[in-house]
This record gives structure tokens, sequence and C-alpha cells, in this order.
């Protein structure tokens, strides 16, 4: 695990003690880092999704992300910073009875 600080290191460091405190392993890093790692999913029938839950899931998945480098890119510092953004496994590989943004599997 990587305890990750931007000018806390002292915070990081009581962080890191707990973690290894509790029998876990850990490092600290000290890096201008976002990690977007938020999302939703919902299995249904394509004919199920609604205006609403549509807008729930765009929301978080998509609009969330956006908002949140947007805001990290104004805190940067003169040096930049990296932004990771993860996604789910189902947008390459989709499952049966889950909405897929493939139209030639709808």
């Amino acid at each position: 695990m990587a305890v990750n600080y931007s000018s806390d290191k002292k915070g990081a460091e009581r962080v890191l003690q707990e973690i290894i405190d509790g029998g876990g392993e850990a490092t600290s890093i000290g890096a201008d880092v976002l990690v977007n790692n938020a999302g939703v999913f919902c299995f249904g029938a394509f004919a199920e999704i609604t205006e609403e839950s549509f807008h729930t899931r765009f929301n978080i998945n998509v609009l969330g992300n956006i908002l949140t480098m947007q805001e990290t890119i104004k805190r940067f510092g003169a040096d930049g910073g990296s932004i990771i953004n993860f996604s789910s496994i189902g947008g390459s590989n989709p499952v049966p009875g889950a909405p897929s943004v493939r139209t030639h599997e709808i």
C-alpha cells in the first residue's frame, strides 16, 4: 500500500505507522497525484434504464472524474503532477444483462 502526501509528510508517516502497527505493509510517497477510482455499475436490461439512473451513473462515472481533474489541475504546482484514471473491465468485457456502450451489442 502507498500513502501519498503532497505537503504533510508527518501526517503521512503517522498513517504509515498505523498501517504497519496493524500488521500491514506500506510506504509513503511525496507527490502531486490524483487517482480517479470511483464508479458505479448496475445490472439490468437496457430497456429498464431510466433517465434518473442514467444521470446518476453518468454523473459519478464521467462528470465526477472531469470535475475532480479540473480542480486537481488548478492545484498542481509549477512542476505539474500526475492524474491516473482507472476504469472497469466491463467496457472491454461486457457481461450478459448489462447495458453496454457498444452499439453493436445492444
